[in-house]
């Protein structure tokens, strides 16, 4: 009885300090949560006033910190720290997407069974793979160099949306399928396009391999399809255009209605929530034409009352506000000069906030505010390479009337925070921030992750 109560009293001793020690190490991992500053560029005192918040999790939501701190004074940093025993989902992250794609004519497969029909491999230019497997004789593995246009008039293209909002919007349709995708874009086969396709077979006659690559002498490498697109009450709005590998428009895709801004409606009259009651694939129209303005981005309000339509036209950064019901025109602005370059822009959503960055590293802000969209600030980046991983994950957006902040956090904790701050002289701040997480080995081995940043200037 004495021993089974020592052992009683050695495994209660035990217990206690596992909890003292597990007590430790969390408290021990949140007074770590502190942040070193690295300045890449200006003067932290060009970012007065701007707070970046950072939010960490373990994997399992037990462990959760939230940690602000200001430029030029990361050594104050102040962290909130949480301990969640059941586990705190993590935030629910989901962007719509809209994407127009030409089948690919450049691939590598290996495996057993392969069928080569379009049906079942409706990403892959199959109608010549099949044409070269039926000359492949058992064990062999034969070479051909074909013309495409030999087989196809005009490329297979699919459509594939993502939404959450509106998930029965969510479709995945291929042209060989629907033919009203085939019928309404075109993406023309350049009549010298040629490639090279190769088709292995085993001894039993069974198909392995197969390839389709640009060959060594071909100098023409074809060219892509970009469409992209948003999601809303009133249905898909999409904008396409198909550019060669430099990023040029190439004039290869024609759209039934001609170029602009298109609409893939809901069906008024569906009987249920089913995905072919929902999105009436069968009517897409043209929406809002853009003429010979070359159609660059496509967001929409976070109310859904407007469509924000970026175009080029005669060198011009130009956006268009559009009633997304009637498509008229609420607005248009004049943004940037000579700014874009072959691959156009991407835009950055925040708060009433729209910047749009091109290509040659030009910048044009868009605020929101009593109704009306203003450009607010333009300038250049002043950022060379790894500089420019500022604008990676999930950035965060701040304006305060005269000084704009961009921040990102890398998803993982080993990755650095950036915030860069510009005004209309250009880029006057860029800092670099590791937390206490990043550099402790030990709580390294266990996954942490972070949550997109949270940005603002006081007052605003």
């Amino acid at each position: 009885m004495k021993k089974y109560l020592y052992l009683l009293a050695a495994a209660l001793l035990l217990s206690v300090g596992t909890l003292a020690a597990g007590h430790l190490r969390v408290n021990g991992a949140r007074e770590k949560m502190d942040i070193r500053e690295t300045v890449l560029a200006g003067d932290p005192a060009a970012a007065a006033g701007l707070s970046v918040t950072c939010h960490t999790r373990d994997w399992d939501g037990h462990l959760l910190w939230d940690t602000a701190f200001t430029p030029g004074g990361a050594e104050q940093a102040e962290t909130v720290f949480r301990l969640s025993g059941a586990g705190e989902e993590e935030p629910f992250r989901w962007s719509d997407s809209v994407q127009l794609e030409q089948t690919s004519d450049s691939f590598n497969m290996r495996g057993r069974n392969f069928n080569l029909d379009d049906q079942s491999n409706p990403y892959y230019l199959m109608r010549p793979v099949r044409d070269v497997a039926s000359r492949t004789a058992a064990g062999e593995a034969r070479t051909e160099t074909v013309r495409l246009a030999d087989y196809y008039e005009s490329y297979p293209i699919a459509l594939n949306t993502a939404s959450r909002k509106y998930p029965n919007s969510s479709i995945d349709v291929y042209s060989g399928e629907s033919a009203w995708l085939g019928e309404y874009f075109k993406v023309k086969v350049d009549e010298t396009l040629v490639r090279v396709v190769t088709v292995e077979k085993d001894g039993a006659g069974q198909v392995v391999s197969i390839s389709m690559d640009i060959g060594q002498k071909d100098t023409n490498c074809g060219g892509s399809l970009v469409g992209r697109g948003v999601i809303t009450e009133q249905g898909i709005f999409l904008i396409a255009e198909s550019v060669d590998v430099s990023g040029n428009p190439d004039g290869r895709l024609t759209c039934r209605d001609g170029p602009g801004v298109h609409l893939i409606r809901y069906r008024e009259d569906r009987e249920d929530e089913s995905f072919e009651s929902y999105v009436d694939l069968f009517e897409p129209r043209l929406f809002y034409p853009t003429g010979d303005g070359r159609a660059l981005e496509l967001a929409v309000s976070p109310d859904e009352s407007e469509l924000l339509l970026y175009t080029q036209e005669d060198g011009k950064l130009v956006l268009t506000v559009l009633d997304p019901a009637t498509g008229e025109v609420l607005q248009r602005l004049d943004l940037l000069e000579q700014a874009v370059g072959n691959w156009g822009i991407s835009v950055i959503e925040g708060d009433g906030l729209y910047l749009a960055v091109t290509e040659l590293d030009r910048f044009s802000l868009v605020s929101r505010e009593s109704g009306r969209y203003e450009q607010v600030l333009t300038g250049t980046l002043d950022m060379e390479g790894e500089e420019q991983s500022v604008f990676g994950y999930d950035p965060a957006l701040a304006w305060d009337g005269e000084r704009m902040a961009v921040a990102t956090a890398g998803r993982y904790t080993d990755a650095d925070i950036r915030a860069a701050v510009w005004d209309e002289s250009g880029l006057c701040f860029l800092g670099a921030y590791r937390c206490g997480l990043a550099r402790d080995p030990c709580l390294l081995s266990y996954p942490y992750a972070r949550m997109p940043l949270s940005l603002a200037f006081a007052g605003r």
